[in-house]
C-alpha cells in the first residue's frame, strides 16, 4: 500500500516547524554530554588589549553571555615596559576586580560580577613606564570566561601594539632632534649661486688695473 505524501498547507507547516526548531537551537545553544551547554558561534566572547598611546593600553571584552567571572593573563616585554598599573575602567557596571603585577613581565587580572553580565565593555586600563626609546610591546594574552553556571568558555584574543618610533631619536615629536636618526626626514640642503672665495678687496683692485 502506497503512503500518500504530504502536500500543500500540511507540508508547508512541517517545513516552518523544522525551521523554527533550528532557530531556537541556534539562539540558546545545544547541550553536549561532554561539555555542557555550548554557546552558538555568534556568541563567542572576545578579549582585546589595544594601545591608546605609548605605554597605555585598554582591555575590552565583547559578546559576553552571562559572564560571572573572568581570569586574564597579559604578558609584556619587561625590557621595554616596566612598573605596570591597572585601573578600573568602569565599562562594565558593578564589576569587582583585582590585579597582580608582582611577576616581572606578567599582569594577572581577575574580575567577577553578580548578577552575571551580558554585553560588551571596557574591563580595565593598563599603564606602564617606558624603559627606553621603544614604545613598548605586549607579547601575549590568555583569557578564560566563566558563565553563571561555572562553565568555562575560551575567549578569542587580539593585541594591538603602538607603531615603533620612526624618528630614530627615541623622543617622538621633538623637532630639535628630528632628522638626526636613520628614520627621520633629511634636512634640506641649500642649492643656489655659490659665492666667490676671493676676498672682496682683492677682486676690486683687479678691476681697477
Amino acid at each position: 500500500m502506497k503512503r500518500k505524501s504530504r502536500s500543500g498547507p500540511a507540508r508547508a507547516r512541517g517545513i516552518n516547524l523544522a525551521r523554527a526548531g533550528q532557530a531556537a537551537l541556534g539562539a540558546v545553544g545545544v547541550f553536549s554530554l561532554a561539555g555542557g551547554w555550548v554557546s552558538p558561534a555568534w556568541g563567542t566572547p572576545s578579549l582585546a588589549v589595544s594601545s591608546s598611546a605609548p605605554g597605555n593600553y585598554l582591555l575590552t571584552a565583547d559578546d559576553l553571555k552571562d559572564m560571572a567571572r573572568m581570569e586574564i593573563v597579559i604578558r609584556y616585554d619587561p625590557s621595554t615596559l616596566a612598573h605596570p598599573r591597572v585601573d578600573r575602567a568602569g565599562g562594565i557596571p558593578r564589576l569587582v576586580q583585582s590585579s597582580d603585577t608582582s611577576d616581572s613581565g606578567v599582569v594577572t587580572i581577575k574580575a567577577s560580577r553578580n548578577p552575571a553580565f551580558t554585553g560588551s565593555g571596557t574591563v580595565a586600563s593598563l599603564h606602564f613606564d617606558r624603559t627606553g626609546p621603544s614604545p613598548g610591546t605586549v607579547d601575549s594574552m590568555d583569557g578564560v570566561i566563566y558563565n553563571d553556571q561555572g562553565v568555562p568558555m575560551s575567549a578569542q584574543v587580539s593585541i594591538t601594539n603602538p607603531p615603533p618610533d620612526q624618528s630614530g631619536t627615541g623622543r617622538e615629536g621633538d623637532p630639535a632632534t628630528a632628522g638626526r636618526g636613520g628614520g627621520g626626514p633629511p634636512r634640506p640642503r641649500f642649492r643656489g649661486r655659490q659665492r666667490s672665495r676671493q676676498p672682496p678687496m682683492k677682486a676690486l683692485l683687479r678691476g681697477l688695473k
